[in-house]
């Protein structure tokens, strides 16, 4: 019997202890959510932006263009045909 009750209050203390961290964890994000928001309105951000065409800060390394090469021979069969045919 008394053995039953202190599982129930350990299981029960346990129980607990996860609703308090998961409390915690909710109130850490709800804060940085805020600062990120103050921080918004600043326009000033910690990080630096980093622009189009990049991977991770670094500029993308460049392919042998082989991939674009079709799209654009396609593109001028179907101008140079359709120029051939405005023609006749």
């Amino acid at each position: 019997m008394m053995e039953q009750k202190e599982e129930e209050y350990k299981k029960g203390k346990r129980d607990m202890e996860k609703r308090v961290d998961r409390i915690e964890k909710r109130i850490e994000q709800d804060r940085k959510a805020e600062e990120g928001k103050e921080r918004a309105k600043r326009g000033s951000f910690e990080t630096e932006s980093r622009g189009p065409g990049t991977k991770n800060g670094e500029p993308h390394e460049g392919g042998n263009g082989k991939s674009r090469d079709g799209v654009r021979d396609n593109r001028e069969k179907i101008r140079s045909s359709g120029e051939k045919r405005k023609k006749e």
